[in-house]
C-alpha cells in the first residue's frame, strides 16, 4: 500500500486533551504488536488511527504497519495488509490515518506498528466493519 491509498489527515487541536497511550522505543526500529478479538467474524472496510507527530519532542507516527486477520486467533492465513505512513517530520500535527482494508474477514486482528523515533502516541483506533453473514471459511478460500 502506498501514500495515495491512505485517506487523509486532519488536525484537531481539541484532541490534545484526550487520553493518549504511548510506547517508548527500547531499540532501533521498535515494533509493538496489538491483538484485537471481536465477538463474531467481521468484514473490515477500514481501520483508523488517531496519532500525533511532534519530531522535536521525539514523538512520531508509526513508520509502517502490518495488519493480519484470523478466524481462530491461531492461524492468520490471509495476506497481510502493509502500510507506509508517509507522514514527514515537518508535518507536526495530530492525524487521523485511515487505512482501507478492502473487506478483509476476521474475528481477530493483529496490528504490528513499527516506529523509529523515541515515542509512538495513539489516542484511538477505530475499526469500520460489519457483521459477516455466511461461511467465513469458504469466503477466505
Amino acid at each position: 500500500m502506498s501514500i495515495p491509498d491512505m485517506i487523509g489527515h486532519e488536525e484537531d487541536s481539541a484532541a490534545l486533551n484526550k487520553p493518549w497511550v504511548a510506547w517508548h522505543k527500547h531499540a532501533a526500529g521498535s515494533t509493538i504488536e496489538l491483538l484485537f478479538e471481536f465477538e463474531s467474524v467481521r468484514n473490515f472496510s477500514s481501520i483508523r488511527f488517531h496519532t500525533f507527530n511532534r519530531n522535536q519532542l521525539g514523538i512520531s507516527v508509526f513508520d509502517s504497519a502490518k495488519f493480519s486477520f484470523s478466524l481462530d486467533g491461531v492461524r492468520y492465513p490471509s495476506a497481510a495488509v502493509l502500510l507506509i505512513s508517509g507522514i514527514t517530520d515537518d508535518d507536526e500535527n495530530l492525524h487521523w490515518l485511515t487505512v482501507p482494508m478492502r473487506h478483509r474477514l476476521g474475528r481477530f486482528v493483529k496490528l504490528e506498528l513499527r516506529y523509529s523515533n523515541d515515542w509512538l502516541f495513539l489516542s484511538e483506533i477505530q475499526f469500520n466493519s460489519s457483521l459477516f453473514i455466511g461461511n467465513a471459511t469458504d469466503a477466505i478460500v
